[in-house]
């Protein structure tokens, strides 16, 4: 398939997951979409700047421990949970939960754990919580394997791209 055509069904995809999004039509029929969904700061519902659920868990309840301890997603239980800047953290066990509470900032995701490459083009995207990655001793959350290939097309520009993003889109989502 070459690349404008590539481009053009993308971006039609784009354009029919942010409006099925909007008027609250799921696509995904129980798997996380091919396609991924990246909205403006100001149209994400308003929790602060960490990505959590409807229950307010961040990372879907998956241990953000883990990620780094173990490279794995593993769900997290809710008796080892962790509150931190609004969101709540689950844990597969004590152990996990008392190295969050020690030091929170080394595992909580980059960019609010939102999709590392949604962040990298300026926007907010969802998360597969089993799509991820550990750069430089930081966890980053991508939307599906495929935001994951096109993420590592260009590493280090992504990565440099998505902080600069976030800066922005933190502030906004703080607002």
């Amino acid at each position: 398939m070459n690349i404008d055509l590539r481009k053009a069904i993308v971006t039609s995809a784009l354009l029919l997951a942010a409006a099925a999004m909007v008027l609250g039509v799921d696509l995904s029929f129980g798997k996380p979409p091919h396609t991924s969904v990246v909205l403006a700061a100001e149209e994400v519902p308003k929790r602060g700047p960490v990505n959590v659920d409807k229950h307010g868990l961040a990372i879907q309840g998956y241990d953000a421990v883990a990620y780094l301890s173990e490279n794995k997603a593993i769900k997290g239980d809710l008796k080892f949970a962790a509150e931190h800047d609004g969101a709540t953290y689950l844990f597969a066990s004590a152990a996990n939960l008392e190295m969050f509470n020690k030091d929170p900032n080394r595992y909580i995701p980059a960019y609010g754990g939102y999709c590392g490459y949604g962040v990298a083009k300026g926007g907010l995207a969802k998360i597969d919580p089993t799509a991820f990655q550990v750069v430089d001793g930081r966890l980053i959350l991508q939307y599906n394997a495929d935001a994951m290939k096109e993420f590592n097309e260009n590493l280090r520009a992504n990565i440099a791209r998505a902080d600069a993003n976030w800066k922005s889109l933190e502030a906004k989502l703080r607002k």
